[in-house]
């Protein structure tokens, strides 16, 4: 019988993430996770320890459907590789972007709207990664700091995406930051990103969610008022 406690969610995401990612052929083991109201979140001693943030992806129905790894690689580059396996998304590309707030609500006329508009420190217009999926980041004139692209699903609804996102780092301290006061999110959306209609793509519904970092998770920055002068250009 399937274990639908949280520590059976937590050991089912855990050999998710296992098998999702393999780097230099060495597998990258998550640490423990913790639960918020249903979600499992990276805990801050385990992001501590590793550096690395392991995210549980769920659907609106609170079903686990893969995960999303982040891993601080060299030059400032965050590693992104999102793996998701029986989902009920159509066959093709679907919009994916990193959310400003660290809330995935299921509730309400608007599954995860909780979860805030894209992460765009640098109020950039909504764009693409260089050729979408997979690939290196645009620069911050070019694209949100959150634009991942699309992650292309299959016909058993299983899907990958890996990309280097040069415009985001996770510890706290700069605006660029995703471990800020109001956290952030990962967002896997209904439709396809056209990748350039700001200020969503017109990726439709938001239909499966994961947060990176929880609200006023411990060693969390203030989030850096809209007034504010953007940081500097990271390097392309």
């Amino acid at each position: 019988m399937l274990d639908n406690s949280i520590f059976g969610k937590q050991r089912r995401g855990m050999a998710a993430a296992i098998a999702a990612l393999a780097v230099g052929g060495s597998v990258i083991l998550s640490p423990g996770l913790s639960a918020q109201e249903g979600t499992p979140v990276a805990t801050p001693k385990s992001y501590a320890e590793s550096g690395i943030v392991n995210v549980i992806l769920s659907n609106a129905a609170g079903d686990e459907v893969g995960s999303a790894i982040f891993t601080p690689i060299d030059d400032g580059v965050v590693h992104v590789v999102v793996q998701v396996n029986g989902t009920d998304l159509a066959a093709g590309p679907h919009g994916i972007h990193i959310h400003q707030t660290g809330i995935c609500d299921p509730n309400g006329a608007t599954p995860f709207e909780s979860a805030g508009g894209h992460f765009n420190p640098y109020s950039a217009m909504h764009g693409a990664p260089v050729l979408a999926t997979p690939s290196a980041m645009a620069t911050q004139d070019e694209a949100h700091a959150g634009d991942l692209g699309n992650i292309m699903i299959d016909e058993n609804g299983d899907g990958r995406l890996e990309a280097d996102n040069r415009l985001v780092m996770l510890p706290g301290g700069q605006a660029n930051s995703l471990l800020d006061d109001d956290g952030s999110a990962i967002v896997i959306h209904q439709g396809t990103d056209d990748l350039q209609t700001d200020p969503s793509g017109n990726s439709g519904d938001r239909v499966i969610c994961g947060v990176i970092f929880a609200p006023d998770q411990e060693g969390a920055t203030p989030v850096v008022d809209s007034g504010s002068p953007p940081p500097a250009s990271p390097e392309a």
